[in-house]
């Protein structure tokens, strides 16, 4: 049989390749694909597979029966693919320093639930204002619905981070959600708190309650992981379907009652118990530490180590701090945005910045951090110093969450209880005290250009146009920005553009122009063509972390450069097997100044084929 990784690149090669591929789910022996255009799919060729036992056409779905090594047929398609979202990364060969790492894990785990539990946190926050002001009764039928709506994603948290750690980890997701359910076995709960001795072996299972615990369940999905890749080396395939889960859930389950799930609980109490102390020494402290850091961690995506200890500090104590702190930082970049607003001439940029403050009203702050207050610097700072005198508020006040979400406007509920007053007043005092402070000093705006200065490029030193385009920097398949793994590319916040996955490692000029700037490590080019259309070219997502290695540059600050000029030539190979997304940027970062900039080419791509296109017309006012 043909090596797995062959076998799944013909395979995607024979349905019309990726960009030819909506889904694809397997089940016991085969791949269900849902195809944009089944016209395409070399049937006759993909029948004769040795491999394949079958095609079949069934019901909207493309069919491939390929037996019992489905399953790895399966995990090689998605690490050959960007289907995948990024199941199996953890055995991608990344690297980086532990705690970059730790971060990475913990976001991918987290990140797709947090929608969720900032809806149930919503409800829990509303239920827990209507009991307290006695409008709802904790007995009447509306109450329990509700609460079950609200409450279940926490109390069955271990099966739903089973799931996504599934998927981060590349584990079998069956198996990983029946190793989440077993810790919360209605028989085993029952029998842990009876107070009887439990044994497996005659080894002793030390009692614990597992229902909103976050580490053993992740702990064991990862063990799983490589469980699962031995088991798949050592069984023949005709027997993995059934010997693989068999295994697996008769080694990680008693695994996880004996080890990861005590050790989970402990590590988990110590942190949580750290954090705690060092509020109950000073809640001031603590305020200034989590109300002024939690905008820089958001930065380098640290805060999501902190959500852990507040969901477990929820289902120990019932409430956290964490998220309390966390809410005037928030509103302090909101308030900065709007300043920034406020002192913009330009009116795109302008509309823009408002746009971005009442996101991170809601507690989405990325637009806000980097579209504008990191940027011009001061407005960063002065956020930071409000969000930290919000934190200290909250501290004195002694505010707290009652449930998890993202903490904002929509989410003020959660913290309905002792010390809500004090939440009001430091949402309020941080959002106001960075929107006056942005507003009244100066500091320099250098790419804020007032709208009539642009009502003829030529005043603006470039050569007037209504429209122009924009080629390609490489070969491979274009995709919108909003579908690029990145909040800061995905949002627009860093401007519009388009993305292409490369399939070559040859960077191209993508129009006549100027180099402006070059990155020292290679991946950041930044050009000016001559009708004054600023663009910059980011290859890859994280790959700064490179320094430069993998990559050669052919130009320099200042060169003229012609459409289509080679300009940089990278590995693409190497850097995948770092583990770095080479998915390669093409951005206007002076797109205020034009009408539209729109996406015209998807799917395959050439180099120096057209992207892109850029419209000068001056945009109506609002």
């Amino acid at each position: 049989m043909k090596n797995k990784k062959d076998m799944a690149k013909e395979i995607i090669e024979l349905v019309g390749g990726e960009s030819n591929i909506n889904s694809l789910i397997h089940c016991a022996t085969r791949l269900r694909f849902t195809l944009k255009d089944r016209s395409i799919v070399k049937k006759s060729e993909l029948s004769k597979l040795p491999e394949v036992l079958t095609v079949v056409e069934t019901a909207g779905q493309f069919q491939v029966v390929v037996g019992n090594v489905v399953g790895e047929v399966y995990k090689e398609i998605m690490e050959q693919t960007s289907l995948g979202d990024g199941a199996g990364s953890d055995h991608s060969g990344s690297k980086g320093s532990i705690l970059e790492r730790a971060i990475d894990v913990v976001s991918s785990i987290f990140s797709p639930i947090i929608g969720v539990l900032a809806g149930a946190g919503i409800i829990k926050g509303i239920l827990l204002i209507l009991t307290q002001t006695e409008l709802l009764q904790k007995t009447t039928g509306t109450y329990q619905i509700l609460n079950a709506a609200s409450d279940s994603v926490f109390y069955f948290l271990p099966v739903v981070l089973a799931i996504t750690a599934s998927k981060k980890f590349g584990t079998n997701q069956m198996v990983s959600v029946i190793i989440g359910l077993s810790l919360l076995y209605p028989g085993l709960v029952t029998f842990m708190a009876s107070g009887e001795p439990l044994t497996f072996l005659s080894i002793p299972v030390l009692s614990g309650t597992y229902a909103s615990t976050v580490i053993p369940s992740i702990i064991a999905i990862w063990v799983l992981s490589y469980l699962e890749r031995l088991l798949t080396r050592i069984i023949p395939d005709v027997l993995k379907l059934l010997l693989i889960p068999a295994i697996s859930l008769s080694v990680i389950v008693p695994l996880t009652l004996l080890i990861f799930g005590p050790f989970g609980i402990y590590v988990g109490n110590v942190v949580s118990s750290g954090y705690n102390y060092m509020y109950e020494v000073s809640p001031l402290i603590a305020g200034l530490f989590v109300g002024g850091g939690w905008t820089i961690l958001v930065m380098f995506g640290l805060h999501k180590v902190l959500v852990p200890i507040g969901l477990n500090d929820i289902a120990t104590l019932g409430y956290t701090t964490i998220f309390a702190f966390a809410a005037p930082a928030n509103l302090a970049q909101s308030g900065a945005a709007l300043g920034v607003a406020l002192k913009l001439k330009n009116k795109k940029m302008k509309s823009v910045a408002t746009t971005a403050s009442l996101a991170a009203s809601l507690g989405i702050t990325e637009p806000a951090i980097y579209g504008f207050n990191l940027k011009y610097k001061v407005p960063m700072i002065i956020a930071v110093v409000s969000g930290s005198i919000g934190g200290i508020i909250v501290g004195i006040a002694g505010s707290k969450a009652y449930a998890a979400a993202v903490p904002g406007l929509m989410t003020l509920p959660i913290f309905f209880g002792p010390g809500f007053i004090g939440i009001i007043i430091s949402i309020v005092t941080a959002f106001l005290l960075a929107f006056g402070v942005t507003l009244v000093w100066k500091f320099k705006m250098e790419d804020d250009v007032p709208d009539e200065l642009h009502e003829n490029a030529a005043e603006a030193g470039a050569v007037p146009f209504q429209e122009v385009s924009i080629g390609a920097p490489v070969s491979g398949t274009a995709m919108p920005l909003a579908e690029v793994k990145d909040e800061a590319f995905a949002s627009e916040a860093l401007g519009k553009g388009g993305a292409v996955i490369p399939n070559i490692g040859s960077i191209y000029a993508p129009c006549d122009g100027e180099i402006v700037s070059v990155h020292s490590g290679g991946h950041a080019i930044g050009i000016r063509n001559k009708e004054g259309v600023e663009l910059l070219i980011h290859i890859g997502i994280g790959t700064v972390k490179l320094k430069g290695k993998y990559f050669t540059v052919h130009i320099k600050e200042g060169d003229i450069i012609k459409h289509g000029d080679l300009i940089v030539e990278c590995e693409l190979e190497k850097i995948r097997a770092a583990g770095f997304d080479t998915t390669t940027m093409l951005i206007v970062t002076n797109g205020f100044n034009y009408a539209t900039i729109d996406v015209i080419s998807h799917g395959e791509v050439q180099a120096n084929d057209a992207l892109i296109k850029i419209s000068n017309e001056k945009p109506e006012d609002v």
